[in-house]
């Protein structure tokens, strides 16, 4: 059953009501406690108290069942939602509602519930929500993007037979741009999603995921190599895989297909200013130069002294609490990522803002991990700046090892290997083995200075 995109929009209520009525005991999604959540039983839980009528909502929520609930119950209802990402501080969450104009803090279901005497009427539910969220890069200060539900669902299947195939999950935290993507594809489908206590491990998430039967997961190229080293991960009965928000290269692709041979792979290249761009699903890394010509889903893709400019259709989406101008004149967004074309095919270079100057000369952080990762022994890594006196910067790199070599014997074929491959600016002045590479709640490899 395909249910047109125009009857639920506007509010995600509309699609609960909807499933309530032709599947009310379809599971909607699993808490962290393994109990299955019907569309009824969301249905039947959700009242909103008047005074949410109009307001402009911070969500506060570290359980994300409630921060689910909320969603679904507040969409149509308030003026604005601002979904306030976990590991800020103080400071910074105030900063960030100031910039919203946020005049309301909800940070438990409880909040916003009520008797039905003090509850929302259904004509007060009709309003077009605005939702802002806080772009997810790995240094300087988030900035704050307005999207609609339209924006946020552009590239969502309202397929609910295709839905009730798959049950999905993901490693993002709800609260962020991936995180809620997968949540309303989940949701728009009619298909169950898995949710996850924020504290649980990877381990912990993989063992869980493999024993609820989850198909369908999205992560970043670092979470699925952290994926892959789990000893649960071959258990995972995986038919749809999606990796996003930072470069895939050919090793994790290849890795992946090995692995989940009954999988389809999928890259998604989307971001919180862009919204959805377009994806690929040709197993290589990089995407097809032919999407200049011919516009993959709508969106315009156009490539300029080497960074990548989109323009989607619904140009809706802007910046909230500054100056900055989300789009140009001609509707193109700057994506702010830096590309290259080999051949038939565009490869990501990095972010044009995350180069390290040693020397005057410019470095691609993301080009050494890709190197570092393609050598033996290597199953994740990460290159930053480190401080130098004399060239400003230097190029350092943490690694984890697969155990293959001894850690001195690994650290001096790393070495080699880059001195006999990389020009000499490029090459890590320090290359430290760790256990484990820091990632930010979008699951992207952290890069601030060492």
């Amino acid at each position: 059953m395909k249910v047109s995109n125009t009857e639920t929009l506007t509010p995600m209520r509309h699609l609960l009501e909807l499933l309530s009525r032709v599947a009310p005991q379809r599971p909607l999604w699993v808490n962290a406690f393994d109990a299955a959540v019907t569309a009824e039983q969301i249905a039947e839980s959700i009242s909103v108290d008047a005074s949410m009528v109009g307001s402009r909502i911070a969500l506060m929520m570290p359980n994300g069942e409630d921060l689910a609930r909320s969603l679904v119950a507040l969409d149509g209802v308030c003026e604005a939602i601002l979904l306030l990402p976990s590991g800020l501080d103080e400071s910074q969450r105030d900063s960030l509602m100031q910039r919203a104009s946020i005049d309301r803090v909800v940070s438990h279901l409880a909040d916003i519930r009520c008797n039905e005497e003090l509850a929302a009427k259904p004509s007060d539910r009709g309003r077009l929500t605005r939702w802002i969220l806080a772009t997810s890069g790995t240094t300087g200060t988030p900035k704050l993007v307005e999207h609609t539900l339209a924006t946020l669902t552009r590239s969502a299947s309202f397929d609910l037979t295709i839905g009730a195939q798959h049950t999905w999950s993901s490693l993002y935290n709800l609260t962020g741009f991936a995180g809620l993507q997968v949540f309303l594809q989940a949701w728009c489908g009619g298909s169950k999603f898995v949710l996850h206590n924020d504290d649980a491990t990877l381990a912990e998430r993989v063992e869980r995921m493999a024993r609820l039967g989850v198909t369908a997961i999205s992560a970043t190229p670092t979470m699925w190599r952290k994926i892959l080293m789990a000893s649960d991960a071959a258990k995972l009965p995986l038919r749809r895989i999606t990796l996003g928000g930072e470069i895939a290269d050919q090793k994790i692709l290849d890795a992946l297909g090995a692995v989940f041979p009954n999988a389809k792979i999928r890259q998604i290249y989307a971001s919180t200013e862009a919204g959805v761009g377009f994806s690929v699903r040709d197993g290589k890394a990089g995407f097809p130069a032919s999407y200049l010509d011919t516009p993959p889903a709508g969106v315009e893709v156009r490539v300029e002294d080497g960074r990548l400019f989109l323009r989607n259709p619904d140009t809706s989406q802007r910046f909230i609490g500054n100056d900055a101008r989300l789009h140009r004149e001609d509707g193109f967004i700057d994506t702010g990522d830096r590309v290259e074309r080999v051949d038939d095919r565009f490869e990501f270079l990095g972010r044009a803002n995350g180069t390290i100057n040693v020397g005057g000369n410019k470095v691609q952080p993301e080009e050494i991990e890709r190197f570092l990762l393609s050598c033996d022994g290597v199953v994740q890594a990460r290159v930053y700046a480190k401080k130098s006196p004399f060239t400003g910067s230097l190029v350092a790199a943490d690694v984890v090892s697969s155990g293959q070599l001894e850690k001195t014997e690994l650290r001096k074929h790393l070495t080699s290997r880059c001195r006999a491959s990389l020009d000499t600016h490029k090459v890590p002045a320090v290359i430290r083995l760790v256990d484990g590479i820091e990632t930010n709640a979008a699951g992207k490899v952290l890069r601030n200075a060492g």
